[in-house]
């Protein structure tokens, strides 16, 4: 889950890890005990092959690297996921193809690769104030 007010305050919660990126620091919070540490730790979560940039710069920098290493031409399309109309590129690498997926406001709606998958679920233009909080 995903949320950002601005460029200032963001909140990722990936099962029960949130990562709160605010302007006096930034924390990693488990949700079921509210225990906090101080900064990103992305330790976290890497049994789950993905950081708590997985929508924004790990997504952008996997897309580029897919790009340089691709084996044929890539296949673009729309799509609808969560009730969006996305853009789609399915680019083929050795062993497959990986498929992105980006709504029309940049928001990742979906990234299929042979190791994860990442699909939107659902997408609102309110901020949740509840998502900042430290505890679940």
């Amino acid at each position: 889950i995903v949320t950002h007010d601005g460029i200032e305050r963001r909140s990722v919660t990936v099962g029960e890890v949130r990562f709160l990126l605010i302007p006096d620091g930034s924390s990693t919070c488990r949700l079921l005990t509210g225990d906090c540490t101080d900064g990103a730790n992305d330790a976290a979560i890497s049994d789950l092959q993905v950081t708590h940039q997985f929508y924004s710069r790990s997504a952008a920098a996997r897309l580029r690297n897919d790009a340089s290493r691709r084996v044929g031409p890539t296949d673009s399309y729309t799509a609808e996921i969560a009730g969006q109309q996305v853009s789609c590129v399915s680019v083929p690498v050795a062993g497959g193809s990986k498929v992105y997926c980006v709504t029309s406001t940049g928001v990742l709606a979906a990234y299929q690769g042979p190791d994860v998958l990442i699909e939107l679920i659902e997408y609102s233009n309110q901020v949740n104030q509840d998502l900042f909080s430290r505890a679940g």
